[in-house]
């Protein structure tokens, strides 16, 4: 069964909870590119797992064995080792659905271009988390990421309502998010879009990504003079206006 079919299966409710149903196999990793750091946390990873597929305790609480999976995981994604990662991650919410690990998968499919499942995996995650007021830095990130792979799979409709929904969520305090709408709308709308990005501008002046789409939007509708004006910040700005995303940094 392939990977991407695991997951979506497991997003949508197929095959419950059992044990030990539906877990993938995880591979011994091909550590052949790595350093030797890297190759010990890696084989350590893998080592930390094995058991768990030889010889699955029966009396293990799932929790524990979510865990296990979860944890090897992101050492498998801290390095690169994308295909063992995301197999973790689906093992990991076969045992215990969890937002975080939900966000991670999403990174982790991003990462390998599978944006369909990516998206899944995002709203999945922020509809997990989205009513734990302490969870809200990971659902700003989970609505922008999904919202921004939909954007990906050209469903810009879908992409507005994620993008809208984290600026409800957050009392329209999150500029990543008007920065998103603003990228919908820059060929269908570009006066719209220009409204979105200039609150984007707004509330966190000089990020180029901004400037940048501020700049092709006015030239959209004739305005060289205004477009001008932001290709000269555009050209003199370094930084970039990007969702902190505090989950992805754990790994």
């Amino acid at each position: 069964m392939c990977i991407g079919f695991v997951v979506l299966c497991l997003l949508n409710g197929c095959g419950g909870n059992s044990l030990p149903d539906g877990v993938v196999l995880i591979e011994s990793p091909d550590v052949s590119q790595l350093d030797d750091a890297a190759k010990q946390q890696v084989n350590g990873a893998f080592k930390s797992i094995q058991k768990l597929q030889t010889e699955p305790p029966a009396d293990q609480p799932a929790k524990k064995t979510a865990a296990l999976y979860s944890q090897a995981g992101q050492v498998f994604h801290s390095y690169a080792v994308l295909d063992l990662a995301i197999a973790c991650y689906e093992n990991s919410l076969r045992y215990q659905k969890d937002g975080d690990i939900l966000h991670l998968l999403g990174r982790a499919y991003r990462e390998t271009d599978q944006m369909e499942v990516a998206a899944d995996a995002f709203s999945h995650a922020a509809d997990f988390l989205i009513n734990d007021r302490a969870a809200m830095p990971y659902v700003v990130a989970s609505l922008y990421w999904a919202g921004d792979s939909y954007l990906e799979l050209d469903e810009i409709e879908t992409a507005r309502e994620k993008f809208q929904l984290g600026i409800d969520r957050t009392n329209g305090r999150q500029p990543i998010f008007y920065l998103g709408l603003g990228k919908t709308y820059i060929e269908e709308d570009p006066v719209k879009a220009i409204e979105h990005l200039s609150r984007a501008e707004g509330m966190i002046p000089g990020r180029k990504n901004i400037l940048y789409l501020l700049m092709t939007a006015h030239r959209k509708i004739g305005e060289v003079e205004r477009a001008k004006q932001y290709q000269e910040q555009f050209e003199k700005s370094v930084e970039r206006l990007l969702s902190v995303d505090p989950l992805h940094v754990k790994v």
